[in-house]
């Protein structure tokens, strides 16, 4: 019995290489001919996808891509989007050096730990020196592609024509160099050593300060800021970087301060350092602002030093007494964070304190390496991690210059939760092969653990 094919398989037969007379044979039906187009277009397609799904999966193999797990994704995508607008500042003036540490430290450590989501920053540089222009130019070529802003020099007067004094008053007018809701200060010195999540840096929405309470390490400091806000100084904020506040805010301070004295914002900021320029902090003068006018749009991380037991015997004048930190300071105000960074030339390691200089190249090294095991590498690259514990508590999230906050029991659980976090943000980024690290894969990782020099 002969079967009869349909008329597209003869049709088909017509766009096949064959004899002459086969094709002279041939006849096509109208339908047969749409069938065997039909027929031509989704075999293209079968192959075009069977290819591309092919090259896609090649890309997501451990040893070339990132591949993870995106049980939390809903959540991920939450806290990916949970950073309010917001920019990282960096103000200093063109020197070898600064550019140096602005490259290889704040940078460099940026590129590492920093998402690209959150990875947006300002340059602030003086206005009158060609030399600033020049580099103003090449960094707006590199990552992360800054803002750069020119802040003209003003009266010098203001800030006791010292070029630190220029930095601190600048500081106090973010709103005049970027549109950002939220600007988070940095130095040229500032190395991050963990995944800067979200969390890190807003709780709820609330940026995080975090200040010191108890002895003030900073003696005239706090008779600055009672000049300055005509309050009692509550803590001390050169404590962590970045220091997060809202750009409107400081717009405010300086109109407020300026009606209430009577003066012009200049001479509040002068008057309040007495004749004696290294007696300004600025981020101690921004909190203890933001503390008496706008303490609840702010999450609070204070640590009490020495450790933990001050009992305000030796309160210094211009200070709030130790009572206050028990009516005024609530409880969960005094749980510890991880920091995201330390300050590389002021840091105590291995009990040798560096003060204006870094600590040895290889005790670097070590930090960037820890704190990717930690970030990730556990994860990812556990043969390359085997010299740190997980179960640990890492050193640098709660040191900063020369306190650290390890006397507090509560700091491996706040630890943990930071690398929850971490995790969470990873396998988010590795679920969508993004760039993470700066990487831009699992083999990356673990070659950097291994390899990475300052």
């Amino acid at each position: 019995m002969k079967t009869e094919l349909p008329n597209s398989v003869h049709a088909i037969e017509c766009f096949l290489p064959n004899t002459r007379q086969r094709m002279a044979n041939c006849v096509v039906s109208t339908r047969g001919f749409i069938a065997a187009a039909l027929f031509v277009v989704v075999g293209i397609y079968v192959v075009i996808y069977v290819r591309t799904r092919d090259l896609a999966e090649s890309w997501t193999q451990p040893a070339y891509r990132w591949k993870g797990n995106a049980q939390n994704q809903s959540s991920s995508v939450s806290i990916i989007h949970s950073v309010p607008s917001f920019t990282f500042y960096v103000r200093f003036t063109y020197t070898p050096r600064f550019a140096t540490e602005y490259r290889n430290v704040l940078v460099r450590s940026m590129k590492l730990f920093v998402p690209n989501n959150i990875a947006k920053l300002v340059v602030v540089l003086d206005a009158e020196r060609p030399e600033n222009k020049k580099f103003a130019e090449e960094i707006k070529k590199e990552w992360p592609y800054p803002e750069i802003c020119f802040r003209d020099p003003g009266d010098p007067k203001v800030y006791y024509n010292w070029g630190k004094g220029r930095m601190f008053w600048d500081m106090m007018h973010p709103d005049l160099c970027t549109k950002a809701t939220y600007v988070g200060f940095v130095d040229t010195d500032t190395f991050f050593d963990t995944l800067v999540t979200p969390q890190l840096l807003f709780e709820e929405s609330k940026p995080v300060i975090v200040g010191k309470i108890g002895l003030a390490p900073y003696a005239c400091w706090e008779k600055t800021t009672e000049r300055f806000l005509m309050k009692k100084e509550v803590m001390q904020c050169m404590s962590t970087f970045p220091v997060t506040v809202k750009a409107d805010h400081m717009r405010e301070m300086r109109e407020k301060l300026s009606k209430q004295f009577g003066k012009d914002f200049a001479t509040v900021f002068r008057e309040s350092a007495n004749g004696v320029a290294w007696c300004i902090c600025q981020f101690s003068l921004m909190c203890n602002y933001l503390w008496y006018y706008h303490r609840d749009e702010y999450a609070w991380h204070l640590q009490t030093v020495p450790n933990g037991d001050w009992n305000g015997a030796d309160v210094r004048d211009g200070q709030v007494d130790a009572n206050y930190y028990h009516t005024e300071v609530k409880p969960e105000m005094k749980v510890p964070i991880p920091r995201t960074s330390v300050h590389l030339r002021y840091m105590i390691l291995k009990g040798v304190w560096y003060d204006s200089r870094e600590p040895p190249k290889q005790e670097i090294n070590e930090i960037v390496k820890e704190g990717l095991c930690y970030s990730a590498g556990f994860q990812y690259c556990p043969e390359q991690c085997k010299k740190w514990k997980q179960s640990a508590v890492q050193y640098h999230l709660y040191s900063f210059e020369f306190y650290q906050w390890f006397w507090d029991s509560r700091c491996k659980a706040e630890q943990d939760k930071h690398y929850r976090n971490a995790k969470e943000l990873v396998d988010y980024h590795v679920k969508n092969k993004h760039e993470i690290f700066g990487l831009q894969s699992i083999q990356d990782l673990c070659k950097t653990i291994t390899d990475w020099q300052y």
